[in-house]
């Protein structure tokens, strides 16, 4: 059986923040380099080095530390398809939900999918198919 999404999610989360808790430390490694390089009479690569730690606290605070930050975000997406696409959630596609849509829906939504359905069915009689495939279409869809 598959792990549960909400098991992947809450995985990821816990390695999202390692993540960004290894952004920020590389951050502070950058920041004492600078500092050293400085303090050994090397000033353009210690300016070199707090540059490079200002854009890793820049990528820090992208990845997790505002409000809409990518970590979260990406969380936020997977919990809604974790919560709206399985198990029954209001946005689970099952062969109910398709045919109520369809019910539902308008003459023209009706015409686009009655379109489809030949076209996918010209592609199919463009293909070779044998008697007993018919045959067994046949019988999954009368029982």
């Amino acid at each position: 059986m598959p792990i549960p999404l909400q098991t992947r999610i809450d995985k990821l989360q816990v390695q999202m923040q390692n993540y960004g808790v290894d952004l920020q430390m590389a951050y502070q490694k950058a920041s004492n380099l600078g500092m050293q390089l400085n303090a050994e009479g090397n000033p353009n690569s210690s300016t070199e080095a707090y540059a490079l730690g200002s854009q890793l606290l820049k990528m820090h605070n992208h990845w997790q530390n505002s409000t809409d930050d990518i970590r979260d975000m990406l969380i936020w997406c997977l919990q809604y398809i974790n919560d709206n696409a399985f198990n029954g959630g209001v946005g689970a596609v099952t062969m109910d939900s398709i045919l109520e849509a369809m019910w539902d829906s308008d003459k023209l939504r009706w015409f686009h999918f009655i379109n489809y359905i030949d076209s996918m069915r010209a592609g199919i009689w463009n293909t070779e198919i044998y008697e007993t495939h018919l045959a067994e279409w046949y019988r999954h869809f009368s029982l």
